[in-house]
C-alpha cells in the first residue's frame, strides 16, 4: 500500500502542470517552485537513466568477457586432450607389436576416456562460473537500480515539498470514509498540508507532528486501519521488486 501510495504521489507530481501546483506571481520574475522542482526532477531522471544503463553495458561487457574467456579455456583443454589422445594411440600401436596390439589399444581407450572425464568436469565447473557471473552481474544492475530510485525519489522530496501533500491525500482518500483520521508528518512538512482539503471539508482529519519521521515522510491511522507511506518503506518495497525480478531473470 505505500509503495502505491507514494508511487501514484510521484507520478502527480511528475506530470502535473507547472500553472496548477505554482500559482506564480506575475510581479515576480523568478521560476515558479513547483516549475523548479519539476526541471531538478527532471535532470535527476536522466541522470538515473544515464547511470542505470552505464551499470547494464558494464554487466554485459563482462559477461560477454567471462563466456569468451570459458570458450577459450574449453577449446585449449580440448586440443590438450585430443593431442595427448593421438599421442596415447600411437604410443600404444607402437608398443602393441611388443606387448600385443590388442592391449595397447585398450591402454589408449582408456586413457582417453579418463581425459573425456576430466574435460566433462572442466566444461561443468565453466558453465557454473558463468552462471554465477551473470548472477552476479545482475545482482549489480539490480542494486544500481536500487540506489538510482532512492535518488530520484529523495530528490524529488527535497526539491518539491508539496510531495507531501500529494502523498497524504493519496493516503487519506484509501481510509476515508473511516473516522479518527490522525496524519503524521516531519514537523517541517506540517505546514504544507491542509486538514480541511484533505478531508475534503469534513473537518475529520487531525494533523500531527512527529520528530520520528523524516522529510516527505507520512504515515495516516484512523478507525480503519493504518498506512504507512514513508519514503523509506516505499523505497524497501521497490527495492525488494527489483531485486526478486533479477533473481528471477538471472
Amino acid at each position: 500500500m505505500s509503495s502505491r501510495v507514494v508511487k501514484s504521489a510521484v507520478a502527480q507530481l511528475l506530470a502535473a502542470d507547472p500553472v496548477v501546483l505554482g500559482n506564480p506571481d506575475p510581479r515576480d520574475g523568478r521560476p515558479e517552485p513547483a516549475q523548479e522542482a519539476l526541471q531538478v526532477a527532471e535532470r535527476l531522471r536522466r541522470l538515473a537513466a544515464e547511470e542505470l544503463e552505464a551499470a547494464r553495458r558494464q554487466a554485459a561487457e563482462v559477461l560477454v568477457k567471462a563466456q569468451a574467456e570459458a570458450r577459450d579455456l574449453v577449446e585449449v583443454a580440448r586440443r590438450e586432450i585430443e593431442r595427448e589422445r593421438q599421442a596415447a594411440h600411437q604410443k600404444a600401436w607402437e608398443e602393441g607389436f611388443q606387448e600385443g596390439r590388442e592391449e595397447g589399444l585398450r591402454k589408449a581407450q582408456a586413457e582417453y576416456e579418463e581425459r573425456m572425464k576430466r574435460l566433462e568436469a572442466l566444461r561443468l565447473e565453466v558453465e557454473a562460473e558463468r552462471k554465477r557471473l551473470a548472477e552476479v552481474t545482475e545482482a549489480h544492475v539490480a542494486e544500481v537500480a536500487v540506489a538510482v530510485a532512492q535518488r530520484v525519489v529523495r530528490g524529488l522530496v527535497e526539491v518539491d515539498r508539496s510531495f507531501v501533500h500529494v502523498v497524504a491525500e493519496e493516503a487519506v482518500a484509501s481510509l476515508l470514509p473511516a473516522e479518527d483520521v490522525v496524519v503524521r508528518v516531519y514537523p517541517g512538512d506540517v505546514d504544507k498540508l491542509d486538514a480541511g482539503r484533505l478531508g475534503y471539508g469534513d473537518g475529520g482529519v487531525k494533523i500531527v507532528a512527529d520528530a520520528r519521521l523524516r522529510p516527505g515522510d507520512v504515515v495516516v491511522s484512523s478507525s480503519g486501519g493504518e498506512i504507512d507511506a514513508r519514503v523509506d518503506t516505499a523505497l524497501e518495497e521497490a527495492a525488494a521488486l527489483i531485486r526478486a525480478r533479477a533473481r528471477q531473470a538471472g
